[in-house]
Formats: structure tokens, C-alpha cells, sequence
């Protein structure tokens, strides 16, 4: 499944999404709303343009990066999932318990 049909599709209100720069992780950050396409678009820098309103969750920084390594050495993983740009996380994998472990974090 291509991308922009991934998110369109697959996605749904209320998934927790980390968003990352190849294996760097950016942010953790919620869905808030079906998606809907964005007019004023620059070709030139957009991907598609295809949007959802999303909330912050929390920026990755010292904290997180703690809980990275430590989830990586129990996985015996080097780096988190980093395969495609969009991908399904679930199961026992480590990048599925890292994004578990920072939601449930900043939850408390």
C-alpha cells in the first residue's frame, strides 16, 4: 500500500503516530481528525497533500533518548523501526514498546 493511501485509509482518529527523521525519533504525537486534503500546497516541499489534525504528545529530548536505549539493549535492536516512511508499529517489537512506554509516560 502506497503512502498517501496508508494515511488516508489505515490511519483513524485517536492513533498515537511517532514521527521521525529516518531512525531519529522528532515527536510522538496524536491523530484529531479524519483526513482532508490541503489546497495551498508547494509541490515543491509537500509530499502530498494529504492532512490530518494531530496534538503534540510530547518532543523527543534527554528523557526519551534514555528510554530509547534502554528499550533498544532489551531488544537487542541498534535502532527502531525504520523500514518505509509510514508503517503499522504493533506487536512485541522494540519500536512498538518504545512509543508505548513514552505514550504512557507523559500520560501519567
Amino acid at each position: 500500500m502506497k503512502d498517501p493511501e496508508f494515511f488516508k485509509s489505515r490511519m483513524s482518529v485517536g492513533d498515537v503516530v511517532l514521527v521521525r527523521n529516518t531512525i531519529k525519533p522528532i515527536a510522538l504525537v496524536q491523530i484529531k481528525s479524519g483526513f482532508y486534503l490541503e489546497k495551498d500546497v508547494d509541490l515543491a516541499l509537500d509530499w502530498f497533500p494529504l492532512r490530518r489534525n494531530i496534538e503534540i504528545i510530547g518532543f523527543y529530548s534527554e528523557k526519551e533518548e534514555k528510554l530509547l536505549q534502554s528499550t533498544l539493549r532489551k531488544y537487542q535492536k541498534r535502532q527502531i523501526q525504520a523500514l518505509g516512511t509510514l508503517t503499522l508499529c504493533k506487536g512485541d517489537t522494540a519500536t512498538y514498546s518504545f512509543i508505548k512506554s513514552w505514550y504512557d509516560s507523559v500520560a501519567k
